[in-house]
């Protein structure tokens, strides 16, 4: 049974395509936002938190299974296939034989990915915030009307009621259960399933980059990145992941550019020069935003450069990819 403390909220395995070559364990660059200031971490080091999935932590009377259910389920069914998909991906992508706008994801392996970006998404310390005011916004709403059918003698269920409102164990349970749940529903990643998935490769800096909130999902239209705040149904929502620092992934709605990118989807697309520029510019600046704290990247110069114009050039989202 595995019982690892540290935790963590972005996979080793997908950190590791970002890895710097520094040393010989996996480093990356890495820029916090709050200060500016750039270092090179281990990527074992980064985007990792003492038991931000433990449940009960404090409880003698769980098991090390119980204890340790959440953070074990992401090690044993998520991480290893998002790992494959996208070594997957980054082979057929970077193999010099694969033209543009060739297709190079197959009808099983969108699905999964869709379910793999979900789960990235709500696993993360963005996602843990956005659930916790949900959790404390909706709870006295729900225990107000349990309170009601309780006779006040029934103090054993007063008290667990109370303990819901109270510790943050029972917090972590149900958001857990509601997490897993989502990620296990079809109907949950049926709807980016059914978005236009396009990779674009670049083949010259500037590279991307990655974060502690890697799954960016941005209004192109206003540029608020905010997370949980743009919804796939709005055409104008495109949702970025970066595979690796040549490899994004950008979804799109059907209706996005009234239709334009239909016919790329599941294609792999090299922009040009001025294009890949754009579009890397963009998308770094959108990791930054939206990020919790932290921006990775293969290259130092990347997020010198994302320092460098983040409060001095206007964004714009490159409408001519």
């Amino acid at each position: 049974m595995s019982t690892p403390i540290r935790q963590h909220y972005v996979p080793q395995t997908y950190l590791n395509n970002f890895d710097n070559y520094s040393s010989k364990q996996p480093h990356v660059f890495t820029l916090s936002k709050s200060n500016s200031k750039i270092y090179n971490a281990a990527v074992e080091d980064v985007a990792v938190e003492k038991h931000f999935y433990t449940l009960h932590k404090n409880k003698p009377s769980k098991t090390d299974e119980e204890k340790f259910a959440w953070e074990n389920y992401y090690a044993r069914n998520i991480e290893p296939q998002l790992s494959i998909l996208v070594q997957q991906l980054l082979k057929t992508c970077n193999n010099a034989l694969i033209q543009d706008n060739a297709v190079v994801l197959n009808k099983q392996q969108k699905e999964l990915l869709s379910s793999q970006l979900l789960a990235q998404l709500l696993r993360g310390k963005s996602a843990r915030t956005y659930t916790n005011e949900l959790y404390r916004e909706q709870l006295p709403i729900v225990a107000n009307s349990i309170k009601g059918v309780i006779p006040p003698s029934d103090t054993k269920k007063l008290k667990l009621l109370s303990d819901f409102e109270t510790n943050d164990d029972y917090f972590l349970e149900t958001s857990m259960q509601a997490i897993l749940y989502g990620i296990a529903d079809k109907k949950s990643y049926n709807v980016m399933r059914d978005r236009v998935f396009i990779l674009f490769r670049i083949m010259r800096d500037p590279l991307f980059v990655t974060s502690d909130h890697p799954v960016a999902f941005v209004d192109v239209a206003t540029h608020n990145a905010t997370p949980f705040k743009n919804g796939l149904i709005y055409p104008s929502t495109v949702v970025f992941f970066p595979l690796a620092p040549n490899l994004l992934l950008g979804i799109f709605h059907p209706l996005f550019r009234n239709g334009y990118f239909t016919k790329r989807d599941c294609r792999l697309h090299t922009p040009e020069y001025k294009q890949q520029i754009e579009l890397t510019q963009y998308h770094n600046r959108i990791q930054m935003i939206q990020c919790n704290n932290y921006v990775y990247s293969h290259s130092a110069n990347s997020l010198k450069e994302l320092i460098d114009i983040r409060n001095n050039k206007p964004l714009i989202f490159p409408f001519n990819l």
